[in-house]
């Protein structure tokens, strides 16, 4: 089953300690992020999309709405569209895990396991503690073939999710 990848943080709290400046009068934007995120929960994609769209008019700098738009698209099946939103993401913000995050999502469903593994490293990198990125990684590495590798990031995901269990790797 296909995974929509969301995420939850507080849309200007970018754990990788990269610091977003709120311009005054930008306050209704973060309206248009909450709305977008509670829609894009409800599987509301169009309506996600167009909210996250909006947010990206008024904020063209914030990562975050290029990656809400950019997670429209995959969900949506385009996955081109996809990948060049998450790179637009990176342009404004290049330490974003969760841009990474993405495009190893996308890469995986394109098959492209190797560049997707690239991607989840990334993330990792960025936020080693990403239970997401370690998921996408063992699931990808087991694609790829490489048990070792899987079986890291399977039991790094475990120590960092303790209250769920992975009966079979599967789609990220």
């Amino acid at each position: 089953s296909e995974m929509c990848i969301r995420d939850r943080r507080t849309k200007l709290d970018d754990p990788t300690g990269y610091n977003v400046v709120v311009p005054e009068g930008t306050s209704h934007v973060l309206g248009l992020y909450d709305r977008a995120a509670q829609a894009l929960e409800a599987n509301q994609l169009a309506e996600a999309r167009a909210l996250y769209e909006q947010a990206v008019a008024a904020e063209p700098y914030n990562a975050q709405g290029y990656i809400g738009v950019a997670t429209c698209a995959q969900s949506d099946g385009d996955l081109q569209g996809a990948v060049r939103l998450y790179h637009q993401a990176l342009h404004h913000n290049p330490y974003s895990a969760s841009a990474h995050l993405g495009l190893g999502s996308t890469h995986y469903h394109m098959k492209a396991f190797e560049r997707a593994a690239e991607h989840y490293l990334l993330a990792i990198d960025l936020r080693e503690d990403f239970s997401d990125a370690h998921y996408g990684a063992a699931a990808t590495y087991e694609q790829l073939g490489d048990r070792a590798k899987m079986r890291a990031h399977a039991a790094r995901f475990l120590e960092l999710e303790p209250n769920l269990s992975l009966i079979h790797i599967s789609e990220p």
